[in-house]
Parts: structure tokens; sequence; C-alpha cells
């Protein structure tokens, strides 16, 4: 009787388990359904690209059909996402592209996001800055770059006899501004497809809105720029890191331009860090500070007008200046201790902010030598009246001005 009282409490409890078991297998079986779920989550879900590319083309009379066709030539895939925005003024019509891949230079293919007219008297700063700010603020995963294509937009030909050449500046800073705060973050790659954009001036005045800054110190060529040839080995190489990007963009511009050098083209680019230019600024201020005390004397003078400025390379009739070249020529033909010591080192903050340069064609009086390495700086010749100029960064953040202003008080090319 003990045995089968035994027996049966076994059953029973057995039983009663059993049943639990049951009852309680739903609640077991649903997290782990839900486990299963999300995990797969990532995997149907698409991965944000690794570059976010954005390009604004003011069309200002030059050939944009042409360019939007060398961004269809890029091999895209899931690494780059690119939408460019055409803003045609001449048409009164601004269209909004998401690149599509497509071989045919004969024709845009890329599909139209939008399109609208461009109303009266709109402003295509403003265009430029909605447009980045519609497609480039949601960017949290992976990195941005902007190609602002504007050959006029800021410093031009014809603006350079006017002394005018900064008014517009106030409104593309306002532009970034409002695009780096949509976007919580700054931009990692600025690149200037314009003339003259890669002068010390620019690179201070929008060095707080991106991590590097792409341009060149004089005209771009005529022929464009070969977008395609600098992207597709930075693609095909799934580069991340956008100094290393910044880097083969400036070489993959070279690469295409080198061999046209014969010809008479003449083409240069430069990439900076923006991180570098305290340290520019300082070095900048130090050697002011020795070369102005070294043009006290007669001798010291003589030799910076007749020798610096006088050999230094100009750009845009005369407006602007290499920055490291006028550094090696103070080096070289200023034989005074200080100055000397300071323009070498001033030398070396101009060389570790700039990542990349490219100059064809401008070889300097030295055989296979350039003169163009990579950062302009307003020096105009004869002295100008610098309107709009004080309002710049790089007079706030250097002593630049002020040694103009120095210079041209003993200058024979003062004007006024």
């Amino acid at each position: 009787m003990k045995k089968y009282i035994k027996e049966n409490s076994k059953k029973r409890i057995l039983t009663n388990i059993t049943n639990g078991r049951n009852k309680m297998r739903p609640y077991f079986i649903l997290p782990a359904l839900l486990m299963l779920f999300f995990s797969a989550l990532p995997s149907l879900a698409a991965e944000a690209p690794a570059w976010t590319y954005l390009v604004f083309f003011n069309d200002c009379g030059h050939d944009v059909s042409r360019e939007i066709n060398r961004l269809e030539n890029i091999n895209q895939n899931d690494f780059i996402k690119i939408t460019a925005m055409r803003f045609n003024a001449k048409e009164g019509l601004k269209t909004v592209y998401g690149i599509r891949q497509d071989a045919d230079a004969g024709k845009i293919s890329s599909p139209v996001l939008s399109s609208s007219k461009i109303t009266a008297y709109e402003d295509p700063v403003r265009a430029f800055s909605d447009f980045a700010v519609q497609y480039g603020a949601g960017i949290k995963d992976g990195s941005l770059m902007i190609t602002v294509y504007d050959r006029d937009m800021v410093i031009n030909n014809k603006m350079a006899k006017s002394f005018n050449h900064w008014n517009n500046v106030k409104n593309m800073r306002s532009a970034f501004e409002k695009i780096v705060r949509a976007a919580g973050r700054p931009i990692d790659i600025l690149h200037f497809d314009a003339n003259n954009f890669q002068c010390l001036e620019l690179i201070y005045e929008f060095s707080d809105f991106a991590v590097n800054i792409i341009g060149s110190e004089e005209l771009v060529p005529e022929c464009g720029t070969p977008y395609d040839a600098m992207l597709n080995p930075v693609i095909s190489q799934k580069i991340t890191a956008p100094q290393r990007f910044s880097f083969l963009f400036v070489s993959g511009w070279h690469g295409f331009f080198k061999p046209l050098a014969g010809s008479g083209i003449k083409a240069t680019l430069s990439a900076v860090k923006t991180a570098e230019l305290s340290m520019v600024s300082e070095k900048m201020n130090i050697m002011i500070d020795a070369l102005t005390c070294a043009l006290n004397e007669n001798k010291h003078r003589d030799i910076f007008v007749s020798s610096v400025v006088k050999k230094v390379r100009r750009y845009l009739d005369g407006q602007f200046i290499d920055a490291f070249d006028l550094g090696r020529l103070i080096n070289e033909e200023i034989r005074d201790q200080n100055t000397e010591k300071s323009s070498r080192e001033f030398l070396a903050s101009l060389t570790n902010a700039t990542i990349k340069n490219s100059a064809i064609g401008d070889l300097g009086k030295i055989p296979i030598t350039y003169n163009s390495f990579g950062m302009s700086l307003y020096m105009p010749v004869p002295a100008p009246k610098f309107e709009s100029y004080d309002s710049l960064a790089i007079v706030k953040q250097t002593g630049w001005k002020s040694f103009l202003d120095y210079f041209y008080s003993f200058s024979l090319q003062r004007t006024w």
C-alpha cells in the first residue's frame, strides 16, 4: 500500500510538472521568437552608405551637363550615395537628381527627385543650403562630402577690378552654419569646384564647418573636373577615412591632368586639414613680427620689395600670392636671423596643414619645380581699399591685414 501511494505521488508530481511546462511553454517560446526577430532586423534593413556625397551645380554658363554625366560615370554601389542639384537661373529651374550609374555621356539618365521653378531674385546660396540640409541633415552614420560647383560665386575675374571680392562670403558662411547646425556635425570634406577658392581667407572663414577643405588656388580648367577619374579609385578601395579620401581625391586630379601638361594646361588643387590652422596662425604671426622688425632697415626693405614681392607666384591678375612661396622667398632673401627662423617654421606649419597638393603646368624658373604649393593669400598689386576684408576671420586670427597696411604705407604700389 505504501508502495502504491509512493508511486502514485510520483506520477502526480510528474503530471503537475508536465502540465506546468505546457502552460508555461508560450511564455518561453515568445521571448525566443522575439530575440530571433530583432536579431534579423539589421540584415533586413538597408545599411547606410559609408559616404553621402552632395553636389550643388550653380549653372553659370559652364557645361554642367558634362559634369553630371561624369558623376553618372562613377562606379556607384552601397559604399557611396550621390545626390546633385542643378540651379539653372537661365532656364529658371532647379532640379535635384539621384545620381545613378550610366555610361551614356550624351544625356542625363539619373532620376529626378524634385524639380521646381526658381523664384524671382532667388539666391543660389540659399538654394544650396536648403538642398544640403534636406539631403544631408539626416546623415548620422557614415561620412559627408559636399561639392560646391560655382566658378563665380565669391571671387572671380569680373569682380577683380572692383575690389569687392568678399561681399558674398557672409552669405556663404551663413549657409554652412545652417547645414552644420541641421546635421549636428561638421562636413567631413568640403570641396569647391570654383575659381580661386583655396585661399587662406576662405579656408579660415569656413574652417568651423569642415574637417577637410579642397579647392584650387587659381582657375579651374575649362575642360572641367574629372569626378569619375578622381572618385572611382577611392570607391574601389572603399576608403572611409576622410583625410585619406581627400588625399586620393587630389591624387586623381593630378593623375588626370598630368598627361595634359605638355599642351599648356594649368591646373592646381589642394586638400587642407582645418585643424592645423591655429598653428598656421601662430607661425604666421611670429614671422610677420620678425619681418616687420627687419623691414625697418632699408636694406631689407629694398630686398623685400624687389626680390620677394616681385618674384612671388601670383594669381587672378596679381590679386593673390602663394602663401608657401612667400614664406620660401622671405626665408631665402631676407638675411635676418629671426626672420629666417620664423619663416622656416611658417613653411613647416603650411606643410603640416596640406594633405595633398597638385600643381600641373605651373613650373617655376627652376626646372621641374613648382611654385604653387596649395594655399594662396590676398596681397593685391596695386594696393586695395580692403572693402569687406576687415570682417573676415583671417583678420581676427592673424596679423596679416596689419602687415599689409604697414607694407603699403611705404610701398611704391600704393595708389591712394
